[in-house]
């Protein structure tokens, strides 16, 4: 670690201004001394803990007195009772064991106190990764790694059996493996501590670690020291080749010893034979020169062992220059180092010079103060003015929303109350369209009734609609009487097929309705030509139009349609936007009212007497009971069970068709019961 004392070390616990000093592993007392010397300047006072010490502590202890004092024992167990040093230096055993747990010791002493600055040596190549034992009964068997004394090599994992470095010392078999090594125990240490910390490293001999809380003060000093003392890394790979290959030349050394001192027993041995051998027999001469051969060649390869010797010191010699020159760099970095320091120290004095005019210049900030008292004071009554406005606008903001809100609400009804008139005129619109619909089939209706009760109709005209064959004869000078007797029969067909709308003609025909004249037959003599329709369905026009043949007949287009044009599927007329079901509802409505009316089984005053509510309508009796009377189940007449009669005809409810009206066209040609009193309930 004394390496590192006057480009790091020194300056760094110069910059802290460190007071009391904990050194754990002296060794030989360098650093010791090192520690001892700042301490007598600096007034300051340290503790080591080593429990065998190579140098002669009680020599430190006369000449520093109570500036110094050493503990011969194991740090872990003399770490516990130190406390409130500013600096630690841990250059013990370097093992995860041992370094970690002087961490943790330091960390719980100085629990909610100001954490030391902590400095650790041989935390690189080789021992970051790897465990050393000096003595590995002291590290309990769950954390000791497999060990052997053998060499290690630079970027090698596994130990060598011959050369290396510090192959004299107990390493760990292993390396890069969990809990093995003192930059492992480091990062352990602070993965595991609740503290934030930062730590520093420094490779050069064999690498130096500062740890410390996080400070920006100190990231900077420790920043500036490191980046100078960067200029050793270089010599430390160099450091470390010379010290391997000082090692293995060591090991030649002590081979080629044991060699000559081998070499050096088998010349006496030789010798002593020798001399047996004079004593023995003189006359074997040839023996003794064979024997002196055997000499001379061990002669020989003594002369050999002594030259490698020779050439192995002069290795030495090398070895020792190289040594030399890399102090010498040393020492002229440190004299740069030195040099870097002074400018160091003459930038310090012209800061203290800025200070002094930093002074002079509070006065000036002072009055300055005043004046930004008194502006701070007019700000805060204007911030109070301000506050005031805001609540003032504040409230005017809340009264806007509310009457925002307000005529959102209004707004909303209004959309709403709108929604519903638009719905309603809509829904009068339909029932005025409705109404009108039903007014005009009320009309139809009224005037196809008014035309069949004959009222104000002239007597001619009612015999005529009484005997239509009789006019259809008269008239048969026009149309000769072939043609009469087809009109006679297209009339009945017309009649009876319900393809005529009295109603319906003399609506749209006023002056036929005024003159009492028959619709049909006027339809058939003068109104086809006239292009008058016979009902909504039929147009006189477009049938003769679009067959010509019936043109050329001479026929009536209506009574052609009757009588063939119906049966061919001709269509009648083009109709467009009409309802087709409404106006076959109409028709169908008016061929019940002829059939019944024609039958004269509808008693309109006993029907009238059992339905006051037709009477509070004043609506015609026998329409009444086409439309609604039939499906009420309200009898025609005395003698006629709507409800009895369905039960025997259960056919007509699915054909729709009126009660009556089937039995008027089908119940009385079979023979059905005309008779059906609702007391009896006989069919």
């Amino acid at each position: 670690m004394n390496k590192f004392w006057n480009n790091v070390i020194l300056p760094i616990i110069e910059s802290i201004n460190a007071s009391y000093i904990v050194e754990v592993g002296s060794d030989t007392g360098i650093n010791t001394r090192n520690i001892l010397e700042y301490c007598v300047e600096h007034d300051a006072h340290m503790t080591a803990i080593d429990p065998s010490p190579n140098f002669n502590f009680e020599e430190f202890e006369l000449k520093y007195e109570d500036k110094f004092e050493i503990y011969r024992e194991l740090s872990i167990s003399r770490l516990p009772l130190l406390e409130n040093y500013d600096v630690i230096l841990l250059d013990g055993d370097h093992n995860w064991y041992t370094v970690y747990n002087e961490l943790k010791i330091i960390e719980k002493n100085f629990k909610n106190k100001k954490f030391p600055l902590v400095i650790l040596h041989d935390i690189g190549w080789p021992y970051a990764r790897r465990d050393l034992y000096y003595n590995p009964e002291n590290i309990p068997e769950a954390y000791r790694q497999p060990y052997k004394k053998l060499g290690m090599y630079p970027g090698q994992t596994d130990l060598k059996n011959q050369g290396g470095l510090n192959r004299h010392l107990y390493n760990s078999i292993y390396e890069n493996n969990p809990k093995n090594g003192t930059l492992t125990a480091v990062e352990d240490f602070i993965d595991e501590s609740d503290l934030k910390f930062s730590f520093k490293l420094i490779k050069a001999f064999h690498g130096l670690g500062i740890l410390f809380i996080k400070n920006d003060e100190m990231e900077t000093i420790i920043k500036e020291i490191i980046e100078k003392a960067d200029l050793l890394n270089n010599l430390e790979e160099e450091r470390v080749k010379l010290l391997i290959a000082h090692s293995e030349s060591n090991l030649q050394g002590n081979s080629l010893k044991k060699e000559l001192n081998e070499n050096k027993k088998k010349l006496e041995y030789v010798e002593n034979r020798l001399n047996l051998t004079e004593l023995k027999s003189a006359n074997e001469t040839k023996l003794i020169q064979k024997k002196e051969e055997q000499l001379k060649n061990i002669k020989d390869q003594l002369n050999q062992t002594k030259t490698r010797l020779d050439q192995t010191e002069g290795r030495f010699e090398q070895i020792k220059d190289h040594l030399n020159l890399s102090n010498e760099l040393i020492q002229k970095k440190e004299e740069q180092l030195r040099n870097a320091k002074d400018q160091l120290n003459q930038t310090i004095n012209n800061l203290k010079q800025t200070e002094i005019k930093l002074k002079s210049s509070n006065d000036l900030a002072k009055e300055t103060k005043k004046q930004l008292e008194k502006t701070e004071i007019q700000l805060k009554l204007s911030l109070e003015l301000i506050q005031e406005k805001e609540a003032f606008i504040d409230e005017i903001e809340n009264e806007l929303k509310q009457t925002k809100n307000q005529l959102e609400s209004s707004n909303k009804l209004v959309q709403e109350k709108q929604s519903i008139i638009d719905n309603i005129k809509k829904k009068k619109k339909k029932t005025v369209k409705e109404l009108n619909s039903q007014i005009d089939d009320l009309k139809v209706s009224l005037i196809e009734m008014e035309y069949l009760s004959n009222k104000d109709r002239p007597l001619i005209q009612r015999l005529i609609s009484r005997f239509p064959s009789l006019y259809i004869l008269f008239n048969m000078n026009e149309t000769g009487f072939k043609h009469a007797l087809i009109n006679i029969k297209g009339h009945n067909t017309i009649k009876n097929d319900n393809l005529f709308d009295i109603g319906f003609y003399l609506k749209n025909n006023k002056s036929v309705r005024l003159s009492g004249m028959d619709p049909i037959l006027h339809y058939l003599y003068h109104g086809f030509k006239e292009g008058k329709k016979p009902s909504p369905t039929f147009n006189s026009d477009y049938y003769l139009k679009r067959y010509k043949d019936v043109k050329n007949s001479n026929l009536n287009p209506l009574i052609h349609y009757g009588l063939y044009g119906k049966n061919e599927g001709r269509k009648t007329t083009i109709i467009k936007n009409q309802n087709k079901a409404k106006k076959n509802k109409r028709i169908q409505l008016k061929s019940d009212y002829n059939v019944i009316y024609d039958s004269g089984l509808f008693d309109a005053d006993w029907y009238l007497k059992k339905n006051p509510d037709v009477v509070s309508a004043n609506m015609d009796p026998l329409v009444h009971f086409i439309r609604h009377g039939a499906n009420e189940n309200r009898d025609p007449n005395p003698n006629f069970s709507i409800s009895v009669y369905l039960q025997k005809n259960s056919d007509i409810v699915s054909s729709g068709m009126n009660p009556l009206v089937h039995y008027i066209k089908y119940g009385i040609k079979e023979e059905i019961f005309y008779h059906m009193l609702k007391s009896s309930g006989q069919g």
